[in-house]
């Protein structure tokens, strides 16, 4: 059986893009470290308190520099 992580990105009123942004870098970092097998990026547009993440693509590639 394998184990991955979801991330939809929802920001709240209180938190910037670049702290999301960091946060999901550092639980997918964590998560790696955990032993998990896999992340999953979901591609939503236009609504900031359900998903700030237009392009999953970029986001992972940040992610596998540190995976």
């Amino acid at each position: 059986m394998e184990f991955g992580v979801f991330y939809q990105l929802p920001c709240a009123e209180d938190q910037s893009p670049v702290e999301r942004y960091a946060d999901t870098v550092a639980q997918v970092q964590l998560a790696d470290k955990l032993g998990y097998d896999s992340a999953w990026l979901a591609e939503l547009h236009f609504n900031p308190s359900f998903s700030i993440m237009s392009a999953p693509l970029l986001v992972a590639s940040a992610i596998a520099q540190t995976t």
